[in-house]
Parts: structure tokens; C-alpha cells; sequence
């Protein structure tokens, strides 16, 4: 009896002794790191996610040993920017990075977190433009405005502008001066095509008329007419008779206001008549009859 509980008591002293010699250990890690490094390689397993891992080990002692794996991953970042330049602002600096034309090209940083950063700009090249214009005004119109600035003589002169897309324009203007103009017409007419019809001017005796128009610049232009009255020349296309209309130039036997040319052929008057003057050719004759008379009152 006596034996049987010394061995008890033995058997529970070295169970005793046994459980405090092994005891389960643990661990800890903590690790953050960048996406751009994934997978993670933590005991020869890869990690490609945050996560909290627990890896069973055995320690010295022989007893467990839990190994703790918090990982953390940081993001990298990128960003697009899209800018448009005039060609005058070329070569363009970015970020240390030159563009002399359209073109992308990538900057790198480090980020808040400490990860990779990108960011591309796309560089655009707005046009600059030309534009050549031709007018022609009168000088009596002049200064020209054109584009804000007066011009007071013909020439060609260039103006820097602002376009549409906000680049330079380079404008040039090519300007004529048109003079104002004058013309002088002298007319002889028949007695019987009064009143005469003149730029809108009726003429209803000799004399000198003026009319203000527009020349083909669209300037002005003074017109003169100077209208005489025609003499009426003897034709004798019909007979020899001096009152037959049909016998004269004009188509009508003159009157006291004629001056009457005969240059060829024979005439004959039959009544009493005046004109204003008188011309017979030496090869032309006049007669008149018996009891009648012309009178030349010039």
C-alpha cells in the first residue's frame, strides 16, 4: 500500500515537471510594403494580399511555436494630365522632362505612402495661324480701321493677333487707296432729242450739266456733259425741198434756234423762214423763190 502511493506520488511530481518544460511560444511581425514588391516571401510561402498569417513551428524545446505574420500593403498611384500648349512655347518643361512636340512622357515620384508614383502628361500643340486680306477704300474714306489701328495711306502692314485656340495670328492687310475720279463729255444733239436724258439728269437745253456718281471703287466721281446743239445738215434724201423734214440731219426744218450746214446738193424754199446761222458749201446752192425770204439772224 505504502509502494502503490509513493509511485502515485512519483508519477505525479514528473508530470508536473513535464508540463512546466514546454510551452507553446509566439511571435509577432509586423511588415507594410509597396504593391510594386508583391508577392511577399514569409517562410517560403508568397504572399500577394494584406492578411494577418499564422505559421506553426516547433521550437528548441520541442514545443510549439506560432509565428505571427501581420502584413500591410501599400498602393502605388498614377495620374494622367493632358495639356495643350501654342507651338511659340516650345520646347516645354514638365517635371524635368522636355517635350518639343505632341508626345507623352512619364515622371517618377514616390507617393504619401512611400510607393511608386506616375504620372504622364500627353502634351498637345494648338496651331498658330496666318491670314492675308486685301481692301481697296476710297482716299476720301481714309484712315482705314482695320483691327483696332487707323491707316491713313496705301501699303501692306502685318498685325500680331490672338487666335481661336489662343495661339499667335499673324494678319497682314494689303490696302489700296482708290482715288475720287472725273470725267468730261461734250455732246452736240438735235433740237428735237431735247429734253435729253443724262445720269438721271434731264437736259432740256445746250448748256453744261454735272452729276455726282460712284466710280468703280465705288468712290466718288463727278461727271460733266457738256451739250451743245447739232446743226442740222442738209441731206435731200428725198426732194429739193427745204420744208420737207425728212430732207434734213435732224429730221426736222430748222428753225430761228438752228444753225444749218448745206454741203452738198441744190435746195429750194418755198416760204418765209429764220434760222440762227447759215453755211452752203461752194458746191451746194440755195434758191429761193419768188416772194419769200430766210432770214440768218447770226
Amino acid at each position: 500500500m505504502r509502494i502503490t502511493i509513493f509511485f502515485i506520488f512519483l508519477c505525479s511530481l514528473f508530470s508536473k515537471h513535464t508540463f512546466s518544460q514546454c510551452q507553446t511560444t509566439q511571435h509577432s511581425t509586423h511588415i507594410s510594403i509597396c504593391d510594386s514588391y508583391l508577392p511577399y516571401i514569409w517562410h517560403n510561402v508568397a504572399y500577394v494580399s494584406p492578411g494577418t498569417y499564422i505559421y506553426r513551428l516547433t521550437n528548441a524545446a520541442g514545443c510549439d511555436s506560432i509565428d505571427i505574420l501581420n502584413l500591410n500593403v501599400k498602393h502605388s498611384s498614377s495620374s494622367n494630365t493632358q495639356v495643350s500648349v501654342c507651338n511659340f512655347d516650345l520646347p516645354y518643361t514638365w517635371n524635368g522632362l522636355v517635350f518639343n512636340g505632341t508626345g507623352s512622357q512619364t515622371a517618377h515620384f514616390i507617393n504619401a505612402v512611400g510607393c511608386d508614383s506616375l504620372t504622364t502628361l500627353t502634351l498637345h500643340i494648338k496651331p498658330s495661324s496666318t491670314s492675308n486680306s486685301s481692301y481697296v477704300t476710297c482716299s476720301s474714306l481714309l484712315p482705314f480701321l482695320w483691327n483696332g489701328t487707323a491707316y491713313s495711306a496705301a501699303g501692306t502692314y502685318t498685325k500680331k493677333l490672338i487666335n481661336y485656340y489662343g495661339c499667335d495670328s499673324l494678319a497682314t492687310l494689303n490696302l489700296s487707296v482708290a482715288s475720287t475720279s472725273a470725267s468730261s463729255t461734250s455732246l452736240s444733239i438735235c433740237a428735237s432729242s431735247f429734253p435729253y436724258l443724262w445720269n438721271g439728269i434731264s437736259c432740256t437745253q445746250p448748256g453744261t450739266y454735272k452729276a455726282n456718281l460712284f466710280n468703280y471703287y465705288g468712290c466718288d466721281s463727278t461727271a460733266t456733259l457738256n451739250l451743245s446743239l447739232r446743226p442740222n445738215k442738209w441731206e435731200g434724201s428725198i426732194d429739193s425741198s427745204w420744208e420737207n423734214p425728212g430732207n434734213w440731219e435732224c429730221g426736222t426744218v430748222p428753225d430761228a434756234n438752228t444753225d444749218v450746214i448745206i454741203n452738198s446738193g441744190s435746195v429750194i424754199l418755198d416760204s418765209d423762214r429764220s434760222v440762227r446761222s447759215l453755211y452752203i458749201n461752194p458746191n451746194a446752192s440755195l434758191t429761193i423763190t419768188e416772194g419769200h425770204q430766210l432770214n440768218i439772224l447770226n
